[in-house]
Parts: C-alpha cells; structure tokens; sequence
C-alpha cells in the first residue's frame, strides 16, 4: 500500500472518529439542559433573572387547606417553591409570603419532587 493510500484511510477514519465525538457530546450537552432544570443553561431562556431567597410561605389550596414552604428562589414573574414533606398541589393556588407583603395567585409550571416552580398570575401587596 502507498502513502497516499495509508493517509487517505486514516483520514477518513479520523473524520468518522470526530464526527462520533461530536455527536456523542451533542448528546451529552442535551442531557445536560434537560438534568438542569434551574441552572445557568436554563437562566439563558428567562425573561428575568431570578435571585437565591430563604424565606417562608404559606400556600393556600382551599379554605381549609394550608401548607407551609419555602421559597427557593423568586424572580419578577415567577417562583421556585420547596415543600417538606413532598407535596402534591393543584394547578393554582393561593400563596402569601409575610416577609415580602406578598399576597398572589400563582399557577404550577413544573414539579419535581418536593421543589414546585410557579408563574406568578396576579399579586398585591399586603398592607
């Protein structure tokens, strides 16, 4: 066999080698966005950014219905909510948070766990 023929073969080798690494890490970043589910990856796509909080809630299902969370993180139009234990909650709700004046109604986005994201619908503040 020739040169010529010995580098063409590894060439084309090479490029089957960089092409399977290159779909192999499109695999991996794409598993990666889906894994982050609040990351830098994701905070790329918010319409506003959202900042790290440690305060309580109080979530309002019905009348008679009330749990307490916490917030994770909040953002202007939306929330990152934590409940202990896990806890299964409607499509909206009623929510109020104390330190913040906040009394609104958000709806459920997500949930994962015992973690809830929310998109705030209305709000007003408490007087």
């Amino acid at each position: 066999m020739s040169f010529f023929k010995k580098r063409k073969q590894k060439t084309a080798m090479e490029a089957v080698i960089e092409a399977e690494a290159a779909a192999l890490s499109k695999r991996f970043d794409q598993r990666l966005r889906a894994t982050l589910h609040h990351g830098a990856a994701r905070e790329e796509t918010r319409a506003y950014s959202r900042k790290k909080d440690l305060r309580v809630a109080l979530a309002i299902f019905a009348p008679e219905t009330e749990k307490s969370c916490r917030i994770v993180d909040h953002s202007y139009s939306g929330m990152q909510i934590e409940f202990l234990p896990e806890e299964c909650c409607p499509e909206e709700f009623a929510l109020t948070i104390p330190t913040l004046a906040f009394i609104g109604v958000v709806k459920k986005v997500w949930q994962n766990g015992h973690r809830v994201g929310v998109s705030i619908l209305r709000w007003s503040e408490a007087s």
